[in-house]
């Protein structure tokens, strides 16, 4: 993949081996917990900080936006820190 991911508590950097350069993303200024690659157009990123918002969405590599909610627990917070330990 063309990219490392650093995750911050507010957003994420993407690294990008090809141009050397580091972009900064966000959703709303929440912590991005934990990201790893889906596939060559998508990541998987776990946003949660104890609020609504909490889940796993996918971050789209073309556009650069954070969509499509996966999964979320409707009734307590659980996502976690690694997303080694949901799969």
């Amino acid at each position: 993949m063309p990219y490392m991911v650093f995750c911050t508590d507010d957003g994420m950097c993407l690294y990008n081996y090809s141009t050397y350069e580091t972009n900064f993303y966000t959703y709303g200024n929440l912590p991005i917990q934990s990201a790893t690659h889906l596939n060559a157009e998508k990541m998987l990123v776990i946003l949660g900080d104890g609020s609504w918002s909490d889940g796993i969405y996918t971050f789209d590599i073309q556009t650069f936006k954070i969509s499509g909610f996966l999964l979320k627990e409707t009734t307590k917070y659980f996502i976690g820190l690694s997303l080694m330990k949901l799969l």
